[in-house]
């Protein structure tokens, strides 16, 4: 996305008149000293290139009379193209006003908070009025809107919407109670930032309410805050909320605020409010999200910078921890800079990571001494940080009492700005980001361009890019076939016609898996590893043995054993019932490896049957070869023979097969039996 400028510039003279109003401008002297130099000063070379508030790089000490080239404990700064050049705001604490400075020479342009630039008295050396300040610990702006962070007096002055008021005192501009009234959505104590967010036409601003350990906002002019993070209720006050721990919604001394809103959102930037949680070492980003009243900042923190969790609160020193941090800005690209104070030292953490990659102020990432001497390399308790439309970067090195110019240019390696959702590049010396939805980092998703990140999810039919589908599970999936293998992302495999995730080639195990489509799962119980076997691939071995009788012996696909079947417990009844050629094969069981031990039985006399021998007859074809039916009972022939049975006429059914010379015996017999009988007589 093309980067935007984050307010409306207006000329020198508008903001002059603006400042006019309860400020005082001062002309630059003729003899005002230029911003020092250094030659190849950039922030990659971790080197200043412009100081303000000290005549060189090597003082340090605070200023013994105040002026308009002096700094005293300066902390917050801002940035405010009200005027062209833009000018830098800073929050001269130590003197209590307000100091503008133009970036190129760090000369004057107005102050507010003192009569003139050589008082520096709380209060002016009086009662607090709307034109005054007490130790002022940060500065906001946004187009013609300004909010001093008063903190001595235990308010916030906005000016720019019609009319100055008061946050903090009831409106009161002349009080300066700690929580005047008790604590409240109206009151506040020792606030130490604060963000203007602007979203859909409406303005927020949000404050840091430090002594009260919450951030509140208030929306438009409003006096009472309606947005409120850190307690439970308007009206406590612990930090973490009384717990020994902090959550991912509770602070502990919060301070600096930097905030992206929808018209100033930058190429790869968070919209929504990044918190310095001070006592906690850490600092929170809370996106955007839509509520009963409209837009706010989401009630819990969805990235957090110097813990490794939202439970932790130790203060350390590497490139993944801070000490008491007290300030942080957003560049250009979306990385975060943040203000190490406890540390001495300013990090940079790239857009979306957790690991930080620039250190200014140290010699490394697990140094954090105060230096010894000042330089152009070194900081000392820094409390301030802001970047201009240009990339520059700027700090308050508060314990060496000036603030510090680091140059950025841009070079083409600079302009992946960390977005998968937007080509970049870099043209006529700045870098361009232009949206696009099919980016080769999310494939096979598309990029949500609302959010700036790769989709995770998909609707079937719709949601995916370069070839993927839809599965009914919402997951984009490649197809593929045994002659399209190629078209599989580095890393994938063509298995079971999907880009698999492995090789996946287990007996029990498919890529074609319902609802797991391209990662190779187990085949769930009961299902054959055939029935996921696709057309042109070579197909995987059955469960079922090739030997007769095993395939209930041989397991089944159990939906945890992967690389083959799991096999059939022993004893359990297996195989088939079956007669042939007078042996009788009866089911069996199983082995408990694989195999199917069945029971096979000779039929004797008897002649096999369906599933068996028979076991009784009616007729000798009942009977097996060798053996007559005798009242019911297969015997063998000699047997019956022998016991005068098996002669019987009628005793071979009508259609029995018979000798050609069969009727002929009888006839003869019968004829005998008749000529015998009459020679008796």
């Amino acid at each position: 996305m093309r980067a935007k400028a984050s307010f409306t510039a207006l000329t020198l003279a508008l903001a002059v008149a603006l400042w006019l109003e309860t400020g005082c401008t001062a002309s630059a002297p003729a003899d005002l000293p230029e911003v020092a130099h250094v030659s190849q000063a950039t922030i990659d070379a971790r080197r200043a290139d412009g100081v303000f508030g000290q005549p060189d790089f090597v003082r340090g000490v605070a200023p013994v009379l105040v002026s308009i080239d002096t700094v005293n404990q300066p902390a917050g700064l801002a940035v405010s193209p009200l005027s062209s050049p833009e000018t830098i705001l800073i929050a001269d604490r130590g003197e209590s006003r307000i100091l503008a400075r133009t970036p190129s020479t760090f000369s004057s342009l107005w102050l507010f908070g003192q009569s003139s630039f050589a008082e520096g008295r709380p209060n002016g050396g009086g009662s607090p009025t709307l034109a005054t300040l007490n130790a002022p610990d940060a500065v906001a702006v946004f187009s013609t809107l300004i909010a001093f962070v008063d903190s001595g007096n235990h308010r916030v002055i906005v000016r720019g919407f019609g009319t100055d008021f008061v946050l903090g005192q009831h409106g009161n501009p002349s009080t300066n109670n700690r929580n005047d009234g008790g604590i409240s959505s109206t009151s506040l104590a020792e606030p130490g930032g604060a963000a203007f967010l602007t979203n859909d036409g409406e303005t927020r601003l949000f404050v840091s309410d430090t002594g009260n350990h919450r951030v509140i906002g208030f929306r438009g002019a409003a006096t009472s805050a309606n947005w409120l993070i850190g307690q439970g209720s308007f009206g406590t006050a612990d930090p973490n909320r009384g717990r020994t721990t902090p959550t991912a919604n509770t602070f502990d001394d919060p301070h600096g605020l930097a905030a992206h809103d929808r018209e100033s959102f930058l190429a790869g930037s968070l919209f929504g409010l990044w918190i310095a949680d001070t006592g906690d070492h850490r600092v929170l980003h809370f996106s955007w999200c839509r509520g009963e009243l409209g837009d706010d900042p989401c009630p819990n923190a969805d990235i957090v910078l110097g813990q490794p969790d939202y439970d932790t609160a130790t203060p350390g020193t590497s490139e993944t921890s801070l000490r008491a941090p007290t300030a942080v800005a957003v560049d250009v690209n979306g990385g975060v800079w943040v203000a190490d104070t406890g540390n001495n030292r300013v990090v940079h953490f790239p857009r979306r990571k957790v690991v930080a990659d620039i250190v200014l102020g140290q010699p490394d990432f697990t140094s954090h001494a105060a230096p010894t001497s000042v330089s152009d390399t070194t900081l000392d308790a820094p409390q301030g940080v802001a970047i201009d439309a240009h990339g520059h970067l700027y700090v308050s090195d508060t314990g060496a009492n000036r603030v510090l110019r680091y140059l950025y240019v841009f070079k083409a390696a600079d302009c992946d700005d960390g977005d998968p959702c937007t080509f970049d590049s870099f043209t006529a010396g700045a870098c361009q980001h232009s949206v696009t939805t099919f980016a080769p980092e999310c494939s096979p998703y598309l990029c949500d361009t609302v959010k700036h990140a790769c989709q995770t999810s998909c609707i079937p039919g719709a949601g995916c890019q370069g070839g993927s589908v839809c599965t009914s599970t919402g997951r984009c999936v490649r197809p593929c076939s045994g002659t399209t293998i190629s078209v599989c992302p580095t890393g994938k495999q063509c298995a079971d016609g999907w880009c698999c995730d492995k090789k996946c080639e287990g007996q029990c195990e498919s890529c074609g898996v319902p609802g797991s489509e391209g990662l190779c799962s187990a085949i769930p119980s009961g299902r054959a590893p055939e029935t996921f076997n696709i057309p042109g691939f070579q197909p995987r071995a059955t469960c079922a043995s090739s030997n007769s009788g095993d395939a209930e012996c041989a397991g089944s696909c159990d939906g945890s054993h992967r690389d083959e079947c799991a096999k059939s417990r022993a004893k359990t009844t297996c195989g088939y019932e079956a007669c042939n050629d007078g042996v009788a094969t009866l089911r069996g069981q199983c082995d408990g490896a694989g195999t199917c031990v069945l029971d096979q039985r000779a039929c004797g006399t008897y002649a096999c049957d369906v599933g068996g021998c028979r076991k009784t007859c009616s007729h000798d074809f009942h009977c097996a070869a060798g053996a007559l039916c005798v009242g019911g009972a297969c015997v063998s022939e000699d047997h019956a023979r022998a016991g005068g049975d098996g002669c019987e006429i009628g005793s071979a059914p009508l259609d029995a097969p018979s000798h050609p010379f069969a009727w002929a015996a009888v006839f003869l017999g019968t004829a005998a039996i008749v000529r015998a009988t009459r020679r008796r007589r």
